[in-house]
């Protein structure tokens, strides 16, 4: 649950359930979204648009509504993935062009020296020879 950079689709499979998480853990403690934000100290209106889906969250915000919640940050990081059908999921929609996937879901970074080869492609910082040689 990183944070990715702003575009006209927040309507993510990944923001679409943490804004449900969110929705569903502020119903069973009884909080409106305006006493959310006051207790996260959050802007009102970020609240609402995060609870939409309507924005990207801000790690710090997603830290901030945690709190207030009486959870951790992984707590609902867990709980977004498990909505989202589980990490092979998301990883799945995050590596490769899934039908219906969106466009701006940013790749989660390659773990192994293959994966890192199979990225790397023809991006020109990994072509260049002299990049990984010492100059003097």
């Amino acid at each position: 649950m990183c944070c990715v950079a702003q575009s006209e689709n927040t309507r993510t499979p990944a923001n679409l359930a943490l804004a449900a998480e969110l929705r569903a853990e502020a119903a069973a403690i009884g909080l409106s979204h305006k006493a959310l934000a006051e207790k996260a100290g959050i802007p009102y209106g970020n609240v609402v648009k995060t609870m939409s889906a309507a924005r990207h969250t801000t790690v710090t915000d997603l830290v901030k509504l945690a709190v207030a919640l009486g959870l951790t940050p992984s707590d609902i990081a867990t709980r977004t993935v498990t909505r989202m059908g589980g990490m092979e999921v998301v990883i799945g929609n995050t590596r490769s062009e899934v039908s219906g996937a969106p466009a701006n879901v940013t790749p989660l970074r390659p773990r192994t020296a293959e994966e890192v080869d199979t990225y790397a492609g023809d991006k020109a910082a990994y072509r260049d020879p002299e990049a990984d040689t010492d100059e003097d």
